[in-house]
C-alpha cells in the first residue's frame, strides 16, 4: 500500500461547508510495511475494544509501534 496521503471528505456540519479531514498520523512518520500492519491492527483494537476515538487510538498505536524500534 502506498504511503501517499489521501484527502478524506468529512460531511459538512449543520449549515457548514464541506471540509477536509486531517491527514492520518502515520503519514508523518515513515513506517516499514511490518510496522504499518502492527500500527493499523493496534489502532483498530484500541478503537473498537477500548472505545477510543480513532485519532486517539492512532496516537497510542504509533507510540506503541515506535517504542518497539531499536534505539
Amino acid at each position: 500500500m502506498s504511503q501517499e496521503s489521501r484527502a478524506v471528505r468529512v460531511p459538512p456540519a449543520r449549515g457548514g461547508e464541506e471540509r477536509k479531514a486531517p491527514a492520518p498520523l502515520f503519514t508523518a512518520v515513515p513506517l516499514s510495511a511490518e510496522e504499518r500492519d502492527h500500527f493499523e491492527e493496534r489502532a483498530a483494537i484500541m478503537e473498537f475494544d477500548a472505545h477510543m476515538p480513532r485519532d486517539k487510538a492512532e496516537r497510542c498505536a504509533l507510540r506503541a509501534v515506535l517504542a518497539l524500534r531499536p534505539q
